[in-house]
C-alpha cells in the first residue's frame, strides 16, 4: 500500500487533486489541505437521531394529554440541552396537549354548570342525592 508521500506524478491525492511531479511548484491557489470548516465536523457533534421523549410526548398527546404535557416538556428540555433532533415534535406535543387540557377544563366547567342548573328543577326523585335522602 502506498502512502501519500510515495505518490507518483499524476496520481490522485486523498483530497482528489492530482499531485504535481517532483520539483514542480503546486498550481496557483493550491493551499495543501482544505481549509478548516469544510467536510465533516468534529467527532461528538450533534447526537444522532430524534429525542425519544419528544416522540413519546407527541404520541401521548393524542391518547392521554396529561402525560403528553409532561413528556413533551421533558423532550423540549433535553433537545435544548443536547442539540438532538425532535425540538419541533416536543413543541407541537406541548402546544396540542395544553390545548386539549384547556378544552377539557372548559367542557368540564360547562357540564358542571349545566348539571347544577338543571338539577334543581328536575325534582328530588331524579338525582342520585335525592334517592339517597329519601331512603
Amino acid at each position: 500500500m502506498t502512502q501519500p508521500s510515495d505518490e507518483q506524478p499524476g496520481q490522485v491525492s486523498p483530497w482528489g487533486a492530482p499531485q504535481p511531479p517532483p520539483g514542480y511548484a503546486p498550481p496557483p491557489g493550491w493551499q495543501g489541505q482544505p481549509p478548516a470548516g469544510y467536510g465533516y465536523g468534529p467527532p461528538g457533534g450533534r447526537p444522532p437521531g430524534t429525542n425519544g421523549m419528544a416522540i413519546a410526548g407527541f404520541v401521548l398527546t393524542f391518547f392521554f394529554w396529561p402525560l403528553g404535557i409532561v413528556f413533551s416538556f421533558i423532550g423540549l428540555s433535553q433537545t435544548k440541552r443536547t442539540g438532538q433532533g425532535g425540538h419541533g415534535l416536543a413543541l407541537a406535543g406541548a402546544i396540542i396537549s395544553c390545548t386539549f387540557g384547556a378544552v377539557a377544563v372548559i367542557v368540564l366547567l360547562i357540564v358542571v354548570a349545566v348539571g347544577l342548573g338543571s338539577g334543581s328543577s328536575a325534582g328530588p326523585g331524579v338525582s342520585g342525592l335525592g334517592l339517597l335522602l329519601q331512603s
